[in-house]
């Protein structure tokens, strides 16, 4: 029976490859429907291929074949490929940021903050109160450290929890908190624009439009976004679920006193950083243009603030040990998974999907037009945030804002909006994917905790809190033009 099951997996194995080089390799070969082209077919053909190879055969081979087929099907030479894909500002941001997100993880400081949150009088005695606190400081950290790590160690706070009020797996509550951890760390994901799909898709704003983010008020418009999806989360739980946390009146201040929640020498510095870090990001959008830290940052941008944290992490010593080991830390913080997607997708993303050589772009408008036609712009920019929304929980969500930006980026000018409003709500929609596996990496972590969290548990509470999110976020459009319009 072993060996059976063995040949019909190689079987399916094979298939999935052979589905996967008949995609990238084939599908450009098929008749271009007008206004597309040959070589936007074959462009085509490469990115679906790609999202079906990294959904169904891995991240890095994939991505591989797909920076290769590029200049072998004459879509992009091999120096650009490699121009806009690894040695571009997006994917070194990327790189020093997971650096400086495992260093703060390593210091313990991101299970010091959260404690800190939890651990407050003014939560204690009040489970719906205190769950939100733990969430509120879930999103946080998690917006800069990183997002699945974060996922891990809130559910490591929270398995202690569930041990000391005597809750049991599977029960309303238990599952309840343990998908609300995933959720908040998807939505500290977004808390800042430069993190991974921000970074993207930000960048991708400015190539195609020219125009900048706002930065300080984005990260503003974020917070009070998650704030209040986190509050629309407990109170589903509180008042649709029902769900009982009688339990949760057991944790008081004696369960914390045992907790050591002081901050060493090096803990200290680190936090010190990483606010610097912050602080040094959104500044710019806050500041005059002449000052001469803007003078500065304009040089280096925010891939060099990133680099400049690692740098001062590696020469800063405490007790003779530097606060970031470069090497250990490349190895055990940097995701290649995410590296090599970046390096696959940004080279069609930046210089192809909106290319006139390709036709997409027109080809989406033909086929979009009809949708939105005689629509006000409060309908068109409702019917993107909900179609970012679901596909961003079918496939990766770091590559949605690139199919759907450069698609319906000429139908939001005509309706004259502002193409940053158009694109922080493609953004924003992107960061609630967790209802499918292959959404996020974050999804799939919470999907492979089978043994905590059942499948049915997440369709029913994850299901009900994305149709409220969405809801929500599509009330907040008139906000959203406003400050970004």
């Amino acid at each position: 029976m072993d060996t059976a099951s063995t040949k019909d997996s190689q079987i399916k194995f094979w298939i999935k490859i052979a589905i996967f080089f008949l995609l990238i390799f084939g599908f450009g070969y098929l008749p271009a429907p007008e206004p597309l082209t040959s070589y936007g077919m074959k462009t085509i053909g490469i990115f679906f291929g790609l999202l079906f190879g990294w959904c169904t055969l891995g991240m890095i081979w994939p991505s591989i074949v797909g920076i290769l087929a590029m200049p072998l099907l004459g879509v992009l030479p091999l120096g650009e490929v490699f121009a806009n894909g690894w040695g571009s500002p997006v994917m070194l941001l990327i790189f020093f940021m997971m650096m400086v997100a495992k260093s703060l993880e390593k210091a313990g400081i991101s299970k010091l903050i959260a404690l800190w949150f939890i651990s407050r009088k003014v939560v204690l005695g009040r489970p719906w109160l205190f769950s939100y606190s733990f969430l509120i400081a879930i999103s946080l950290i998690s917006s800069m450290t990183s997002s699945t790590a974060m996922i891990f160690l809130g559910w490591v706070i929270f398995y202690d929890i569930v041990e000391e009020v005597k809750l049991e797996k599977n029960m309303p509550y238990t599952s309840y908190m343990l998908i609300g951890i995933v959720i908040a760390a998807c939505l500290g994901d977004g808390l800042f624009p430069f993190r991974t799909v921000g970074a993207v898709a930000f960048v991708m704003l400015e190539e195609i439009s020219g125009m900048v983010l706002n930065s300080f008020i984005f990260t503003v418009w974020s917070f009070m976004m998650c704030s209040i999806l986190l509050a629309s989360y407990i109170l589903l739980g509180k008042f649709v679920f029902r769900i009982s946390t009688e339990n949760l009146k057991a944790l008081d201040e004696e369960y914390f006193a045992a907790k050591d929640l002081s901050l060493n020498k090096g803990q200290k510095i680190m936090l010190a950083l990483m606010l610097a870090l912050v602080i040094m990001m959104l500044a710019p959008s806050i500041t005059p243009v002449n000052w001469i830290f803007n003078i500065i940052f304009s040089k280096i941008s925010a891939t060099g603030v990133a680099a400049l944290i690692c740098l001062l992490m590696c020469i800063i010593h405490v007790d003779g040990e530097p606060l970031m080991e470069p090497r250990s830390i490349i190895r055990e913080g940097v995701s290649f998974d995410v590296m090599f997607l970046g390096a696959a997708v940004l080279p069609l993303a930046l210089r192809v999907f909106s290319s006139e050589k390709a036709g997409i772009n027109a080809f989406l408008v033909q086929v979009l037009s009809p949708l939105v036609e005689g629509k006000s712009p409060i309908v068109f920019l409702v019917l993107v945030s909900a179609s970012a929304l679901i596909l961003t929980n079918f496939m990766i969500n770091v590559t949605v804002p690139t199919i759907l930006f450069p698609a319906f980026y000429p139908i939001g000018l005509a309706l004259g909006i502002s193409p940053v409003a158009l694109m922080v709500l493609i953004v924003y929609s992107c960061f609630l994917a967790f209802l499918f596996p292959s959404a996020s990496p974050m999804a799939a972590v919470m999907f492979g905790n089978s043994e905590w969290i059942r499948t049915k548990d997440i369709y029913k509470y994850a299901g009900c809190f994305i149709v409220v999110a969405m809801v929500l976020c599509c009330l907040g459009i008139p906000i959203v033009q406003m400050i970004f319009g």
